[in-house]
């Protein structure tokens, strides 16, 4: 069986009109019911293989955790909080943008949000979270 996979966008505690942001409280919340439900978080390694051989028994349920877009605030609110279960994750950046404001919130809420920089994901890769490209430009691919 395929394990479910969680994508978030902000864990912040700023206000915003769109629909991708959630209160770090909550976003704890979450992590913290499925770590005493005994899931694992899986990084994209396990997750190919899942994917290769889904029919494939495991010991205990799983969980894949993602990020899109790499905001600044998931390195203060998410990313602490998966490091104290263990859990590893994929945050998604947009490479023009690591370690820049972005202009695409603004019609969410008129504020500009930050991106993790590139010091900062590195330092969170070796934590577990694994850095993967979300393209250059979040170029609207509808």
């Amino acid at each position: 069986m395929l394990p479910p996979i969680l994508c978030y966008h902000k864990i912040d505690t700023r206000f915003e009109l769109g629909f991708t942001q959630i209160e770090p409280r909550v976003f704890r919340r979450q992590v913290e019911t499925l770590a005493r439900a005994g899931y694992r978080a899986l990084g994209s390694a396990a997750l190919l293989e899942r994917l290769a051989a889904p029919s494939r028994r495991e010991t205990g349920p799983e969980v894949v955790f993602t990020f899109d877009d790499g905001y600044a605030g998931l390195a203060r609110h998410a990313f602490p909080v998966l490091a104290d279960h263990g859990y590893r994750a994929m945050v998604f950046v947009i490479s023009d943008y690591v370690g820049r404001d972005n202009g695409w919130d603004v019609q969410y809420g008129w504020r500009r949000f930050a991106h993790l920089d590139w010091d900062d994901l590195a330092g969170w890769q070796a934590k577990g979270i694994e850095v993967h490209s979300h393209g250059a430009t979040h170029a609207r691919l509808t």
